[in-house]
């Protein structure tokens, strides 16, 4: 009889559980939930959601520390005059850091500036040839006019020693009149000689060394700029306003391909902001504008404030040591670089460039 009644029992266990669910489903349905809650709900959901995210960072500055070498590097350099700023101190944009011997860079503006004379010379030859062409013409003109009369007053000669030998004996064999058909005959070959003197010369147009000589002109002037480029980069200058983090020169330094080391590591001016990596798993968490804590990586007691400025729109490898991205990483877990403005320091110690530091974001 027991054995009967359990089954029983437990099917209807079973389906009061049932009508319980249903029944609290459906006053919740029908429960009113208005607007303005449903926003509040999903803003303190983002804010719960980015609350306490931590993630490790460096401090650097826009564009980040920056690395001088002489610009024709890897060509050889040799230093020749060291300027006196130290580490630390602060130079202007375009102020003189180092000079290189500059030897071979003089003599080739020098020969340059040689070549582009040249070049003007022969421009100057190509208008005067231009000015003069006309006039050329015209005497070729006067050649051929001049050797047509002479061929003429030679016909009248001929036709005169003819008429007067046929009077005399009927013959025009005679030496004077073959001596005299032969000048017409050269004349008559050196007329064709002018002729075609004259059309060379109206061909040989100068206009075609004119354009000649100044396309010489552009490629010796375009030398020039390039030697006087490489001279001018003889002399190592700051760019742009910036601090003096670290020097490795000396006079007498030889700069080349050897070279493993930069001259200078340069710091430009400009706010304080941390490189703060976060995550994949992490990335969205991190909002526009959103409030940091940033603690030194190894005292937690001391801190900043600091604001999400930058977002970026992709994942990419971490920086090196020297704050560049490493291309050669090409394995290497790619993060979101998540730069994160340094409010105003009024306290000490201060933010130094390259200190590590722990960023919570989303905590006020």
């Amino acid at each position: 009889m027991n054995r009967s009644i359990r089954p029983l029992t437990w099917i209807f266990g079973v389906l009061l559980l049932l009508g319980s669910m249903g029944l609290a489903s459906f006053v919740l349905q029908s429960r009113p939930v208005g607007a303005s809650g449903t926003q509040k709900n999903s803003s303190e959901a983002v804010r719960g959601a980015s609350r306490g995210l931590v993630c490790f960072g460096t401090v650097d500055v826009e564009g980040g520390l920056q690395p001088l070498w002489p610009t024709l590097f890897p060509q050889p350099m040799q230093i020749s005059k060291v300027y006196p700023h130290h580490e630390g101190d602060f130079v202007k944009q375009g102020e003189p850091l180092v000079e290189f011997d500059a030897t071979l860079a003089i003599q080739a503006v020098e020969e340059a500036k040689a070549g582009v004379d040249e070049a003007n010379g022969k421009i100057a030859q190509a208008k005067q040839a231009i000015d003069n062409y006309e006039l050329l013409v015209l005497q070729q003109q006067k050649a051929l006019e001049a050797k047509q009369a002479e061929l003429a007053a030679a016909q009248v000669g001929l036709e005169h020693l003819e008429r007067l030998l046929m009077r005399q004996s009927g013959q025009t064999n005679d030496y004077e009149v073959r001596m005299t058909r032969e000048k017409v005959h050269a004349l008559e070959k050196a007329i064709e000689v002018e002729q075609l003197k004259l059309a060379l010369a109206k061909a040989s147009r100068p206009e075609a060394q004119l354009q000649q000589a100044e396309a010489l002109l552009r490629s010796r002037t375009a030398l020039l700029k390039k030697a006087e480029y490489a001279l001018r980069e003889c002399t190592l200058r700051a760019p742009s306003d910036g601090i003096i983090l670290r020097s490795l020169v000396q006079p007498g330094m030889t700069v080349g391909p050897q070279s493993k080391q930069p001259l200078f590591w340069f710091q430009p001016k400009g706010e304080l902001l941390v490189r703060a990596e976060v995550d994949q798993e992490f990335a969205h968490r991190v909002l526009p504008h959103q409030s940091a804590i940033i603690y030194d990586d190894t005292n937690s007691s001391i801190s900043w404030k600091g604001t999400v400025t930058r977002i970026p729109e992709s994942f990419l490898p971490k920086r090196t040591s020297i704050m560049m991205p490493d291309p050669f990483l090409v394995n290497e877990a790619k993060i979101l670089e998540v730069l994160v403005r340094v409010e105003p320091l009024d306290k000490m110690p201060k933010l130094r460039i390259g200190q590590k530091v722990r960023v919570a974001l989303g905590v006020e």
